[in-house]
């Protein structure tokens, strides 16, 4: 490409640009929380079960933790996923008090 042309080029971008900068295109995206589920209603794979129930390992691991009189991640953040966790038998322990400073966004 000749020098003047690669010049212009150049110029012409760069003009481009700064116009993008100065006056972005409107563009917004807003979703829709309020339509409804294909078909009526939501898929199977979309309902997760409750944990707990006498004898599921959620239940055992919940009557550990209380006669231990241990404090846990998950009760002091209120996690929303305790009960996958729990029911795989899986629990964080807190070892120096009741207080967690995770700062888990639960």
């Amino acid at each position: 490409m000749p020098r003047g042309r690669r010049r212009a080029a150049v110029a012409l971008l760069a003009c481009a640009a700064r116009a993008m900068v100065e006056k972005p295109l409107p563009l917004r995206v807003t979703p829709s929380t309020t339509a409804p589920m294909p078909g009526g209603k939501r898929p199977d794979w979309f309902k997760a079960k409750a944990p707990g129930g006498p004898g599921s390992r959620y239940q055992r691991l919940r009557e550990t933790i209380d006669a231990g009189k241990l404090n846990t991640v998950c009760d002091e953040a209120a996690c929303p996923n305790a009960g996958e966790c729990w029911e795989g038998g899986t629990a964080t322990i807190m070892l120096l008090g009741d207080a967690c400073t995770r700062g888990c966004r639960f």
